[in-house]
């Protein structure tokens, strides 16, 4: 299978298998993938009606996106090529699909076994739940008014935040985007790494290109924030980058964002945690309305038995 890297020509091709195999996560959304292609070494290859994206050199990818056939065509071609092949980034509704690939799943098998390997034809199909991987997801509606109890924290930072001085929203636009250039380089100057720096400066770099929009927060008249994002789907908004200098004004820069955003959008996508335990605890104090779980897909010998957090879903006949 020809790998090759992510470019700009990708975006057209790869927008339109998301959207006609209906994928709005932004683990598979081009402007994901394009941002985050060198630093986590992401290629891309191709069959017919669907994509694969690789993570380096190894047998790690991200599961297909595209049409039935061909995504079980891509996971079949290299299962039986990577026995330790890993696939990231499986929705629930992808593990459905991958159970086509046991016997319990279909009467089919796409798997091939070499002379050395008959002796331990039998394998488990499993999948395991990565936390660190789901991505936040919360309604619109509901970040706008912040009823109730939930909300208490979030109404409480937001006026704190007016309190500090005269806030001003403005929607970024490319005569902004140098001044959010200068707020993520001081961003990144006061922290001991510099985090998505690189992501976030390559992302103001191709700010109509990537088709990106967002706002950018004033305080007294002084740029203190900045967001971008996309669109995942016409009801879904991502948010895939937010830097703020001053404390406690992220909760009001996106609210000030949620207000603005067109009427069509219900949702808004905050991405993965990384498994950060501050970035966990800020997105939870957000009030998430619910989650895209994530799953890691990998197949193992029969003999090794099921581990603790793995689901089987279902046994492969390497041989048949």
């Amino acid at each position: 299978m020809e790998f090759r890297e992510i470019t700009l020509l990708d975006q057209e091709p790869i927008g339109a298998l998301r959207a006609a195999a209906g994928h709005v996560t932004s683990s598979h959304a081009f402007v994901s993938l394009y941002l985050w292609r060198k630093t986590l070494s992401l290629s891309v290859a191709y069959r017919r009606n669907a994509f694969l994206v690789r993570m380096g050199e190894k047998s790690d990818f991200f599961f297909p996106c595209g049409e039935r056939e061909d995504v079980l065509s891509l996971l079949s071609e290299i299962f039986s090529e990577q026995k330790d092949a890993r696939f990231f980034y499986a929705r629930k509704e992808d593990l459905l699909l991958a159970s086509h690939l046991s016997e319990k799943g279909s009467s089919e098998s796409f798997f091939t076994a070499s002379e050395e390997e008959k002796a331990d034809t039998r394998h488990l199909l499993t999948a395991r739940r990565t936390p660190e991987a789901r991505e936040y997801l919360y309604d619109r509606a509901e970040q706008i008014a912040m009823p109730g109890k939930r909300f208490a924290y979030q109404r409480a930072k937001c006026n704190k935040a007016r309190r500090l001085g005269l806030i001003e929203s403005r929607p970024l636009s490319p005569p902004l985007l140098g001044k959010a250039e200068k707020i993520a380089r001081r961003w990144a100057e006061k922290r001991r790494d510099p985090g998505d720096l690189s992501e976030t400066l390559e992302a103001l770099a191709l700010f109509s290109e990537l088709g990106l929009s967002g706002n950018m927060l004033f305080l007294d008249g002084e740029p203190v924030g900045f967001q971008l994002g996309s669109y995942l789907s016409p009801d879904t908004y991502d948010i895939h980058i937010a830097k703020t200098l001053a404390d406690d004004v992220d909760p009001l820069m996106k609210w000030e964002l949620y207000r603005a955003l067109p009427e069509r959008v219900v949702s808004i996508n905050r991405e993965e945690d990384l498994g950060i335990p501050g970035l966990a605890l800020h997105k939870a104090d957000a009030q998430p309305a619910g989650f895209h779980e994530m799953f890691r897909l990998s197949y193992k010998p029969l003999s090794s038995g099921k581990e603790e957090g793995e689901e089987i879903l279902g046994e492969v006949n390497l041989t048949l």
